[in-house]
């Protein structure tokens, strides 16, 4: 049975990818974004999807989306690169997700990336210099990504049963299968393709496997 997804950033390639997916699944979406004129007809047009017009500060769009009758929210949502300074990403989760838990979307997706380190990693020198690239290259988009990850990963997931998935380098290539590690524990990989993202993101909607968790996703 198709279910009611909120998306954020789905005007992304890799939301857009995600919407498409979901439609062709048979779920229905509603989708906040700041500029929906950046959705195609497809999706825009199509029955099954709803749109709400709103900034990631705004206060009464955020508690529209929380409040939509959604089964599960989906964020693909980055940071600002280039970043001039600023934590919009984090001080927006810090609205969002306090009325995700008031309006009982218990289930919750948000992109994250590799920057962001936790238990289960391991140290590795080619994620140690990858990262750090876009550490100096970057910095307040890098901070402001892996605080907004801290934040999410701070919530019991007995009153959100969140999960961040961690990307490699995002290509564009056709859908196929998944993987999924920690840093640097030699089963990790670099690149991963949008549809294949968006394929794993729908089956872990429904399979939970990685409550609680924040995993790398790649290309098997």
């Amino acid at each position: 049975m198709g279910k009611h997804l909120l998306v954020l950033g789905a005007t992304g390639p890799s939301g857009l990818d995600f919407c498409d997916a979901a439609l062709e699944s048979g779920h229905s979406l509603t989708v906040y974004a700041r500029n929906p004129s950046k959705l195609p007809g497809r999706i825009a047009k199509n029955p099954n999807v709803a749109v709400i017009q709103g900034q990631f500060d705004d206060v009464e769009g955020l508690r529209n989306a929380a409040s939509c009758g959604a089964d599960a929210c989906v964020s693909f949502l980055g940071p600002m690169i280039p970043s001039w300074g600023g934590s919009h990403l984090v001080d927006g989760y810090k609205i969002l997700i306090p009325l995700l838990i008031e309006h009982d979307v218990q289930r919750a997706l948000f992109l994250s990336t590799p920057s962001y380190v936790v238990a289960k990693d391991h140290w590795s020198l080619a994620w140690y210099l990858a990262t750090g690239i876009v550490w100096l290259l970057f910095n307040s988009a890098w901070h402001d990504v892996v605080d907004c990850s801290e934040y999410v990963a701070s919530q019991p997931t007995d009153k959100l049963r969140w999960t961040l998935f961690r990307l490699p380098n995002l290509k564009s290539g056709p859908a196929g299968p998944a993987k999924t590690a920690f840093r640097g524990d030699g089963n990790d990989g670099w690149n991963l393709d949008r549809k294949t993202l968006a394929i794993w993101v729908l089956n872990e909607i429904e399979q939970e496997k990685w409550v609680g968790e924040a995993p790398i996703v790649f290309n098997a």
